[in-house]
């Protein structure tokens, strides 16, 4: 979350003005969950997830 007044956002190879989306609802990160879980796990020399 950003605080203050002044907000520049780089997305899409340029600085634009603002508080811009840079994630859209069909994006994978968004409908994949990729943006918490990217990879697997490995804690106590183990991989649950594999």
């Amino acid at each position: 979350m950003a605080f203050g007044t002044h907000i520049r956002t780089w997305f899409d190879g340029r600085w634009h003005e603002g508080d811009v989306a840079v994630m859209r609802a069909a994006d994978h990160g968004i409908w994949q969950g990729s943006s918490v879980f990217d990879g697997a796990r490995m804690f106590e020399g183990v991989t649950p997830d594999l």
